[in-house]
Order: structure tokens, then C-alpha cells, then sequence
């Protein structure tokens, strides 16, 4: 009996760790919140200085859905409404979403 607990007890740490991914790509909810977290706040993480043209801003979105930092409904909603992540280049996590205005 305690041989069945115990491996009871093994398979659901097991199956805990494996669903729970740090590294997981930020979702569509994540990704709004953040856009709308940073919405007309001044960062200096956003790009300012540096014209941006839309070709630019697809290619950041789609660099984070390649590498598996957004999941492809955020890409794709941030494509469909010009945000675009700012990547830590370090840890690959997204630590911006700012607005492209043309």
C-alpha cells in the first residue's frame, strides 16, 4: 500500500514540474497587460530616438515568436495593433511592449 502512495506521490511532483515552465512564451494576456500597463507612460526602454517603420516592428515581433518569447496569438495581436516587445537581452524575456505610432 505505502509503494502505491508513494508512487502516487512521485507522478504528481513529476506532473507538477513538467506543466510549470518558467520559460514558457508570454501569452495574449500578458502581452495586453503589458501594452496597456506601458500605454502613454514614458519609458526609456522604448525605442524614442530611433525612427521606427513598420517593416521594424514586424521584425521584433516575429525575432520573440521565433524564439519562443511570445506565443503566436500575441504576435499576431500585436501585429494587428503595432506593438512590439522590447527584449532582455540576457534573460530572452520581455520587459517592454510599447505602441509603434508611424
Amino acid at each position: 500500500m505505502s509503494i502505491k502512495i508513494l508512487a502516487a506521490v512521485s507522478l504528481i511532483s513529476t506532473l507538477s514540474l513538467i506543466s510549470f515552465n518558467s520559460d514558457a512564451a508570454m501569452d495574449l494576456g500578458q502581452y495586453k497587460r503589458y501594452a496597456e500597463y506601458h500605454q502613454g507612460l514614458p519609458h526609456r526602454g522604448c525605442i524614442g530616438g530611433i525612427p521606427l517603420t513598420y517593416h521594424d516592428v514586424l521584425i521584433r515581433i516575429n525575432y520573440a515568436l521565433n524564439r519562443n518569447i511570445i506565443t503566436e496569438r500575441a504576435a499576431n495581436w500585436a501585429k494587428a495593433n503595432t506593438y512590439y516587445p522590447i527584449i532582455d537581452p540576457f534573460s530572452y524575456k520581455v520587459t517592454l511592449v510599447c505602441k509603434w505610432t508611424p
